[in-house]
C-alpha cells in the first residue's frame, strides 16, 4: 500500500499484483515463484502523481488507479478473447 495526494487530500492505494492475484484462475501457476513477483508497482505509482493525473485530465473526485478494481467482478471464459478475434479480423 503506498499514499498519494490529490487535491490536498491523501489517499491509500494498493501498488502492483502478484501473479497469483492477477490471473487466480491460472491454478497452474499458483505454487510457482513466478506467482510471487509482484508487476505494475511502477506503472501504478506513475498513474497516481497528481501532475499525471492533471495531464490525462482525471478529476480529483476520481478514485486512485490500481491495476485491477476490487469493486468489479470479472466474468472468465474458457475462449478468452480468442471469439472476439474472430468477429474483429473481417
Amino acid at each position: 500500500m503506498r499514499e498519494t495526494t490529490i487535491a490536498g487530500e491523501t489517499r491509500t492505494y494498493k501498488t502492483g499484483m502478484t501473479m497469483a492475484e492477477y490471473t487466480p484462475f491460472a491454478t497452474h501457476l499458483i505454487d510457482s515463484p513466478a506467482a510471487q513477483a509482484v508487476n505494475g508497482d511502477a506503472l501504478t505509482m506513475y498513474m497516481n502523481r497528481e501532475d499525471v493525473r492533471t495531464a490525462f485530465n482525471i478529476p480529483s473526485s476520481t478514485q486512485t488507479w490500481e491495476m485491477c478494481s476490487e469493486t468489479l467482478r470479472y466474468n472468465v471464459q474458457d475462449e478468452a478473447s480468442v471469439w472476439i478475434y474472430r468477429v474483429l479480423r473481417n
